[in-house]
């Protein structure tokens, strides 16, 4: 009897057979896989920000899946929950739509959920839209690439003195998150966000950030970030305007053994306040050589206190409970710490304000005992700020306004010298602080000069006692 043979006709109709009882069947496999990955994911997300990620329901179909998440946190007032629709691999053809290859190994779909008791507002603001939504895709390396939107707003609310208009350009967010290392970065943009009313005006536009971080050898995040905003101006009713342009803040962490090297630098192009201009304004400073070990000490304190929170405990108690836990930890973070600033500085149309600040600790080694008396003979610190006298005198005036609104909003009785004129106050201000030492003023330019080394400080020239000045907030010259 001879064997049967297959054409090639037959054997590509198994072929395609084949292939789609493949292309049925792996979406099963797929989700039974990437529910691990989820799962991944979500204690990754919990642990770099500190949330509660709880998964409510996860039920798991043949092509896709349906998950509820609730997450919390002690500063949330609530809990907030997420829909999600998790599409099993190996594809997705609704990627295609969006300019992409539908070759994944899974895709979350998520939106949030609005509470109950905020459905109306929520709807006014949003027309019905959700406040939130994402979508992560998933590749077969373990590499999740999201996108996080919230939707434009132009509403307009009622109010006693007249309505207010909100208008917003929405939020996008694009970011990558690494699962085999731990490494990540995105970008934020909101192009634009207004407030305006009879109870004042706030408008912004260009707000940016981005980031990139890995997790370091000291177990600490590593990488860089940075916040731009290209204006900012607020105008309440009857007050002069206060303005913020082209402002930047960016900060870079680097590691070396058990020791983190931070740095961070602020500029701003100009800052409008009390009718007189400021900048541009630049701030430099480096932190080199903190102990990681007490940095991570500081982060597991954090989660202490976030965990009493959670119990209701109140917040003067656990400031006093982590206090001197706190004060013990210091020494050793800065022991083999080595901190500048420089430059400090600000123009404007009152004059400049310079300062540079050097601060480091000599002869030790991560051995050293962490006494806070046998470091302060080991401390080396200078300071050197000077400012043009009209400058000074709106700063001294800004800290008496300030100081009266905090006694006036805790009922407390008000400055000895609260009615004479703002010129009088500022003048005896001034004069207190030069009595003190604290200030000296040469040629219209006030000036403080501050060093410490070997355990000796030095005022503006004069030496003094540095535990008597800690304990009193000031002080005079020694005899």
């Amino acid at each position: 009897m001879s064997a049967k043979k297959f054409s090639l006709l037959e054997a590509f109709i198994w072929l395609i057979v084949l292939l789609l009882i493949v292309l049925l069947a792996s979406p099963i496999a797929m989700g039974f896989l990437f529910k691990d990955t989820y799962y991944q994911m979500l204690n990754e997300v919990s642990e770099s920000t500190q949330l509660n990620v709880n998964i409510v329901s996860f039920d798991r179909g043949l092509y896709s899946s349906d998950v509820l998440l609730e997450i919390s946190a002690p500063d949330m007032p609530m809990n907030f929950q997420f829909r999600e629709e998790i599409v099993h691999g190996p594809m997705y053809l609704g990627l295609i739509n969006q300019g992409k290859m539908p070759f994944v190994m899974g895709v979350v779909k998520g939106e949030m959920i609005v509470p109950q008791q905020f459905q109306a507002q929520a709807n006014t603001f949003f027309g019905g839209r959700p406040p939130l939504q994402y979508q992560q895709i998933v590749d077969f390396s373990n590499v999740a690439r999201y996108q996080v939107y919230m939707p434009a707003i132009n509403v307009q609310l009622p109010d006693e003195s007249g309505p207010i208009q909100i208008s917003s350009s929405g939020l996008l967010m694009n970011g990558v998150f690494n699962l085999n290392d731990k490494t990540s970065s995105g970008e934020l943009n909101m192009p634009s966000f207004s407030v305006n009313g009879q109870g004042g005006q706030a408008n912004a536009s260009g707000l940016k950030v981005n980031f990139s971080m890995r997790p370091g050898d000291t177990g600490l995040l590593m990488g860089d970030s940075n916040v731009s905003l290209k204006r900012l101006e607020i105008q309440p009713p009857g007050k002069d305007q206060v303005a913020l342009h082209d402002f930047r803040i960016s900060g870079l962490n680097s590691e070396v053994g058990r020791l983190v090297n931070s740095s961070v630098r602020l500029q701003a192009r100009e800052v409008y306040a009390s009718n007189d201009r400021f900048g541009p304004i630049t701030f430099v400073m480096t932190m080199n050589g903190l102990n990681a070990d007490a940095l991570l000490k500081i982060q597991a304190m954090q989660k202490e206190v976030a965990a009493k929170q959670q119990q209701g405990i109140p917040q003067e108690q656990i400031n006093a409970m982590i206090a001197g836990e706190m004060m013990g930890l210091v020494p050793d973070l800065i022991k083999q710490a080595d901190i500048k600033i420089n430059p400090l500085k600000v123009e404007s149309e009152l004059g400049v304000m310079e300062s540079t600040l050097s601060f480091s600790v000599e002869g030790l080694d991560s051995n050293a005992p962490a006494d806070p008396f046998f470091l302060l003979g080991a401390l080396n610190l200078d300071v050197d700020m000077t400012v043009d006298e009209a400058l000074m005198k709106q700063i001294i005036e800004w800290q008496i306004l300030a100081e009266d609104g905090r006694l006036e909003r805790n009922g407390e009785p008000a400055a000895a010298d609260a009615d004479e004129p703002m010129n009088d106050r500022v003048a005896g201000n001034l004069k207190q602080m030069q009595s003190g030492n604290w200030l000296r003023l040469d040629d219209g330019v006030y000036r403080t000069q501050l060093s410490m080394h070997q355990g000796q400080l030095v005022l503006n020239g004069a030496q003094v006692n540095p535990m008597q000045l800690m304990q009193q907030g000031g002080g005079t010259a020694a005899p």
